[in-house]
């Protein structure tokens, strides 16, 4: 039995380890019991399960430390990757969430005092900045998706558009010789005016058409020679 497991009683009083029982009266060769303090035990071994207690909480802490040391490295890569323009897997990001998220959980779980408790604090605050870290990530990774699912959709439609003019071209070099066609094909229709620079000649066609056009005066006599 340790001596912080007993008691000394001495007339009904519970006497403490420091005072010296000479002064209450106890004489030389007195035979004194010793009784197990049954309080004192059970507060004891509460005080003892509480320092285990601290112990595994600590070691949690310690062994949460050390997951999220070798964790953060591969956030920064993934980090660079990202900006560099690579596409990530969503389970890979998203596995990173809920990895530091049960990391949280660990932590909250376990409670410490003192400066392991301080310790706690600021790994908490370090492994909830990594989670928001990983969240900006996934939506730029998101939008890196989209990004190149629309430069792929541009890239078809400049194709589309490289075919468009070309044809376009082509009907409108053929609608530019169509009129001439058209009018190859067109019967020629007689005309009877004839467009010169001669004077003379504009004179004389002039009156040989009118001339050819005009009737003879019904007034004239028909005069008939008999042989």
């Amino acid at each position: 039995m340790q001596t912080k497991q007993q008691r000394l009683l001495y007339k009904g009083k519970e006497r403490c380890d420091r005072d010296y029982l000479y002064e209450f009266g106890v004489k030389d060769k007195s035979k004194i019991v010793l009784v197990e303090d049954t309080k004192g035990w059970e507060k004891r071994l509460i005080e003892m399960r509480k320092d285990d207690a601290d112990a595994k909480a600590c070691k949690t802490v310690s062994d949460v430390q050390q997951i999220v040391d070798q964790v953060s490295g591969q956030i920064v890569s993934m980090e660079s990757d990202v900006l560099k323009g690579k596409k990530l897997s969503d389970d890979e990001i998203m596995g990173k969430i809920d990895f530091l998220m049960c990391q949280l959980v660990k932590l909250d779980d376990s409670k410490v005092d003192g400066d392991a408790k301080v310790q706690k604090q600021i790994l908490v605050r370090r492994v909830q900045k990594y989670v928001e870290t990983l969240d900006a990530l996934k939506l730029k990774n998101d939008a890196l998706k989209v990004r190149n699912g629309s430069t792929t959709i541009a890239l078809d439609n400049i194709s589309n558009v490289r075919v468009g003019p070309s044809s376009v071209r082509v009907n409108v070099a053929t609608s530019r010789f169509a009129p001439a066609k058209s009018r190859s094909d067109m019967p020629s229709t007689p005309t009877s005016t004839v467009v010169t620079t001669t004077w003379e000649t504009f004179g004389s066609s002039t009156g040989s058409a009118s001339s050819k056009s005009t009737p003879p005066p019904a007034s004239e006599p028909l005069l008939i020679q008999w042989d």
